[in-house]
């Protein structure tokens, strides 16, 4: 819908205070910042290696976690990157010791309920940047 932004005169700051909260980043500081997660396209931009994936992956588990779906597009990371991350994420076992198969027996319980704990969140991932064309 096309307007004119005179036709809100006198209605502005009523605008700007009804807005919606969207769906939480999981960082409370960013979401006060953006009001969270609206129905758009979000870009993440930084410069190499300052947790860029880190952080979108953060949000996507917490939409997923509050029962919304999440698309993540995989530009850079292969899937056992993405699943290393994810996991670690999911059972608080660090990366480094996934990779090193040097998990200690404190997160027995949560990595088998692994399996139930994906299956819950509605997370769809696009590895499509590292199948190589045939």
């Amino acid at each position: 819908m096309i307007r004119h932004l005179k036709e809100d005169k006198g209605n502005y700051l009523k605008i700007i205070k009804d807005r919606k909260m969207g769906i939480t980043t999981g960082f409370p500081t960013l979401d006060k910042m953006i009001y969270g997660i609206n129905p758009a396209y979000h870009i993440i931009a930084a410069r190499p290696s300052v947790g860029k994936t880190s952080i979108a992956m953060n949000m996507a588990l917490s939409a997923a976690v509050k029962k919304k779906k999440a698309v993540f597009f995989s530009i850079e990371m292969p899937k056992v990157s993405f699943m290393e991350r994810m996991v670690a994420m999911l059972t608080g076992v660090s990366p480094e010791d996934i990779r090193a198969n040097k998990i200690k027996n404190d997160y027995k319980e949560a990595l088998d309920n692994l399996d139930k704990s994906m299956e819950a969140l509605d997370i769809y991932v696009d590895y499509a940047s590292h199948h190589k064309p045939k």
